[in-house]
């Protein structure tokens, strides 16, 4: 089994992979943001799960915007008003269960470090 990347680690495999791709990926997820968008209500609390560098986060519109990864530089990537939760999604969730009208997530299960983290179900981990 795998362990989870040191946060430092973290922003240097992103920096190393996205280099000088932000304009080009933030047009992508804008319109890609759209097409999701039209499933999710504009008074919505959606989370992005494993937000990388915030780009659908930043460009869906909802009422509330969470962005939930462990790379510590995509902190300065969330535009005003998304609410960063830098936590390990596998661990217990600093959101109510009811609080979440939509989870979205691009590229992110693989990342997962057990079968067993992606089969619980969110409404049974602590805290929910």
């Amino acid at each position: 089994m795998s362990v989870p990347h040191a946060p430092d680690e973290l922003r240097r495999l992103y920096e190393q992979r996205f280099a000088g791709m932000h304009e080009y990926r933030n047009q992508i997820w804008q319109i890609l943001s759209r097409f999701f968008g039209q499933w999710i209500p504009a008074n919505a609390a959606v989370l992005d799960l494993g937000r990388g560098h915030c780009e659908f986060i930043n460009n869906v519109r909802a009422g509330t915007r969470f962005g939930m990864d462990l790379n510590p530089a995509s902190v300065q990537q969330a535009a005003p008003g998304v609410k960063i939760l830098e936590q390990n999604c596998a661990e217990p969730w600093a959101l109510s269960g009811d609080s979440l009208d939509a989870i979205f997530t691009s590229n992110f299960f693989e990342h997962l470090l057990t079968k067993a983290d992606l089969e619980t179900p969110y409404s049974k981990r602590a805290g929910a």
